[in-house]
Order: structure tokens, then sequence, then C-alpha cells
């Protein structure tokens, strides 16, 4: 006799499971995005939200790993190769996959102040001599010049 409530027939037709929801850092083929971050606070506390959604953690800088870094801590020389850490919890939070290209980082060159007293700064004049950019060195004897030739006057 069948117990109402009981097991279902074999010849009922279960319902198929859900297909399985790409996660935010999977690719199309299931593979996860690969992330490479310093070891520091930001690691620890994005690694879990990268874990979750699919990508994976490098320990090192791999080939083709998404570099995360802090604005302030992209090195000189490797302008556009960073993102922002700010672009994992960004998709997070929206629940989808921005554009990363809004998020990569470019360094600024360096700004050095002079002594007092001179009215000029070195990275303006820098900036502002465009094709004729000297080194800092050339930019600091100019300042050192002007304040002498002020100084004698």
């Amino acid at each position: 006799m069948p117990v109402p409530g009981g097991a279902a027939k074999a010849s009922q037709v279960l319902p198929a499971p859900p297909p399985q929801q790409r996660r935010l850092f999977q690719e199309e083929d299931g593979s996860g995005l690969r992330f490479y971050l310093r070891p520091g606070v930001d690691k620890a506390n994005l690694a879990p939200l990268i874990l979750r959604e699919g990508g994976h953690i490098c320990h090192v800088q791999e080939p083709r790993a998404i570099l995360l870094a802090r604005a302030a801590e992209v090195p000189a020389g490797t302008a556009g190769n960073f993102i922002s850490i700010s672009y994992v919890t960004d998709c997070v939070a929206r629940k989808e996959r921005l554009p990363m290209e809004h998020y990569r980082l470019h360094s600024e060159p360096p700004r050095f102040a002079v002594a007092s007293g001179s009215k000029k700064v070195m990275g303006q004049k820098c900036a502002a001599e465009g094709s004729k950019a000297q080194s800092i060195f050339q930019i600091a004897n100019e300042e050192f010049e002007d304040n002498e030739m002020s100084q004698d006057g």
C-alpha cells in the first residue's frame, strides 16, 4: 500500500536542476579569472570575495593575471598594467562584471617641491617644458641659479 507523502514514483519526471549560474569572475568555459594582489590587508579583504565569485588568487605575478592595487601603490613605469582594487568590490556590489578599462590605473610622475623663496614648482616647470623636458637636476640647477641671481642683483 502506498503511503501518502511518500517517495516519488520512478515514473514521475523530476524537475531538472536549475542551470548552474556563472559566477562573476568565471569565464564562459568555467575557468576563473586570475588575480594578483600584494600581500597585505587588501589581499586579506578581497580574497574571499574573489574566491566566492569563482576567481583565483595568484601567489606570484603570472602572465595574464589581473594585477590589483590601490592608486597610490602603482609602481612607476607600469602605467596601465594595474587595475584598481575597487573593481572587485564594485563588481560584487552590482552583481555584474564591469568593464575593467574603467578601473585601469596610471602612475603619475613624481612631484617635487622647491626650496622656499622660489615661486616655481619643479613638477609644474617640467610639465610646462613639454617636448623640451629636462631632468630634475637641470631644473634644480636653473632654480638655484635663478635664486643666486636674484640675491646678487
